[in-house]
């Protein structure tokens, strides 16, 4: 699809992030409500019922968001136990069996297909799917540079997290981007997403980028979103404070808290 539509305004509210905000629910996790003029969207659920907890005292309905999944963890779909109805779209994998390297522990969902099948309308695809002409989920994003992990699967071999993915919206500026973890590492997320969509700049990334040091890895992707003369920077859940403030010193970066939304023009 090449139809590129110009939406005026994209609003993304933080229901659920890991820094704590008094008089909201905090948790290891993360759920996005996203609005543009013709599309809401529910992206990722947390760990429990605390982003509808959030969404309640926001005042935001989700009766009609699309729900979007961008990989099977615990702290991103146990939430959707949480919830009935409506469309959900996710990579066929998220229902892969997985562990953590250090100690074995389990951190995939407890709801498996079945069982979700029974709440939402699946929409499981690895290719790009299209909500609208200006809004896409990426699919399976190709690992072109590389894509270390820490996860392995019940035959402990490497867990790569295939089903890791994100969105994208358009507009003739240039693509917004909002992910859940960044598994699949920032580079071949944005690769792939400026090769979805065609488009020329990125303006945003907002979500988890999963970088927890500062060290010669994270100065090589500094150093590739540089590029980037217009990004801003929405650093959370799985980014680590010190990351965080390595990331100030070289780009625009935001940090709003749970309850708060950040307005893209």
């Amino acid at each position: 699809m090449t139809n590129i539509y110009k939406y005026s305004r994209m609003k993304i509210t933080i229901l659920i992030d890991n820094v704590s905000r008094e008089g909201w629910i905090s948790e290891h996790g993360l759920s996005l409500f996203i609005e543009t003029e013709k599309t809401q969207i529910l992206f990722d659920m947390g760990l429990t019922d605390g982003y509808l907890r959030n969404a309640e005292k926001a005042g935001i309905s989700l009766k009609n968001a699309t729900r979007i999944l961008s990989h099977g963890h615990w702290d991103h779909g146990n939430g959707l136990k949480y919830i009935n109805g409506g469309k959900l779209i996710a990579h066929p994998a998220i229902f892969t069996k997985r562990y953590r390297d250090k100690d074995d522990s389990y951190l995939g969902l407890e709801m498996n297909r079945l069982s979700l099948s029974e709440k939402f309308e699946l929409q499981l695809s690895k290719s790009p799917v299209w909500l609208t002409s200006h809004i896409v989920f990426l699919g399976e994003i190709p690992r072109k540079y590389g894509n270390n992990t820490n996860f392995h699967l019940e035959d402990r071999s490497p867990d790569h997290i295939l089903d890791d993915s994100a969105i994208a919206t358009i507009t003739d500026q240039g693509i917004h981007i909002i992910t859940g973890c960044n598994h699949a590492g920032l580079i071949n997320l944005i690769d792939h997403a400026l090769d979805v969509t065609k488009a020329k700049d990125l303006l945003s990334i907002t979500g988890g980028l999963h970088l927890k040091k500062v060290d010669t890895e994270l100065e090589k992707q500094i150093n590739f979103l540089t590029r980037f003369r217009q990004l801003t920077l929405v650093p959370l859940h799985c980014t680590s404070p010190i990351v965080i403030e390595r990331l100030k010193k070289s780009l625009h970066v935001v940090t709003p808290r749970i309850g708060e939304a950040i307005n893209f023009t």
